[in-house]
């Protein structure tokens, strides 16, 4: 066989690397490596390659960047993780909030005055500490106490509600860098005013903000399932729903004013269904991604 000169091997080289590196442009999302223990709720950065999720069997973590991942606790219900700015843990459980101040090593507990669970944590460039509380039990109206903060590292915990509608279950809650909050009230019944709200600060009223994506209109707010705010500017969010290409991520370039649906490499449910996703940013840009009732890992190398 006649041998080829070493530009047309190179040329050759490139012609077939081409497609699939087209192919990788135009995945939005990628699988980590490996996604053991099953199907993966919740997200948090720990360091600069530490990764933390919740699994059936509790807390399992990666240091590698998702190549491979440990179980290092085994919990009871956990339905949020944060990780705070100056390295401390909190998990929410029901009617509590679980606190490792040694990367986990080690957990106690401080109780909140409701009885549902902490569905969402999110702090302050202040350090000003959020919860959010909510049950939604099948046929009935989803229900809450509403927002909490603690200006004390966690340990006493304080109502924030003026503004909000009757049901007061909130799934997401986050603040930009500016101190400003924002919380969703997810009620599939409208009477209980759902919706995504803002507040300047833990001592200003609550107030609602429509949101609408481009080419597909108003969004109801029990579809609205998170709030990221990436290093390169964008935000992320997550519209849950059945297997069409109208449910998945979302992403705002322009500050929350237009939002797109990118679903390109994500996967579905163990049932089928694109559910609540949640989000975590190493220092190096890398974004990951988790969805509840997923095995998989996803991960993208955020540009801005």
């Amino acid at each position: 066989m006649k041998k080829l000169p070493p530009a047309a091997g190179l040329w050759l080289a490139a012609g077939l690397l081409m497609p699939a590196l087209s192919a990788q442009a135009q995945t939005f999302w990628q699988q980590t490596p490996t996604s053991p223990y099953g199907s993966k709720r919740e997200l948090v950065a720990t360091s600069a390659a530490t990764l933390l999720t919740t699994v059936p069997g509790g807390l399992l973590r990666t240091t590698d960047e998702g190549k491979t991942w440990a179980l290092v606790c085994r919990t009871g219900p956990v339905y949020r993780l944060l990780a705070t700015r100056a390295g401390h843990l909190l998990a929410g459980g029901q009617g509590k909030i679980y606190r490792s101040f040694d990367a986990g090593t080690t957990w106690d507990s401080v109780a909140l005055a409701t009885s549902y669970a902490v569905r969402a944590l999110a702090e302050t460039p202040a350090g000003t500490l959020l919860a959010g509380t909510g049950d939604d039990l099948p046929g009935k109206p989803a229900v809450g106490d509403g927002v909490f903060y603690s200006t004390d590292k966690g340990t006493k915990w304080t109502p924030h509600n003026s503004g909000f509608g009757t049901g007061r279950y909130i799934n997401q809650l986050a603040t930009d860098r500016h101190g400003q909050l924002y919380a969703t009230v997810s009620n599939a019944w409208g009477q209980h005013q759902p919706g995504l709200y803002v507040a300047a600060d833990t001592h200003s009223r609550w107030q609602s903000v429509a949101v609408d994506i481009r080419g597909i209109g108003r969004v109801q707010a029990s579809e609205i399932t998170c709030l990221f705010f990436a290093r390169c500017g964008d935000w992320y969010n997550s519209r849950a729903g059945s297997a069409t290409s109208r449910y998945g991520t979302l992403v705002s370039s322009n500050l929350g004013h237009a939002w797109r649906v990118e679903d390109a490499g994500l996967g579905w449910s163990i049932h089928g269904f694109r559910n609540e996703q949640f989000f975590a940013e190493l220092p190096n840009g890398k974004l990951f991604l988790v969805q509840d009732a997923d095995e998989q890992a996803y991960w993208r190398q955020a540009t801005g």
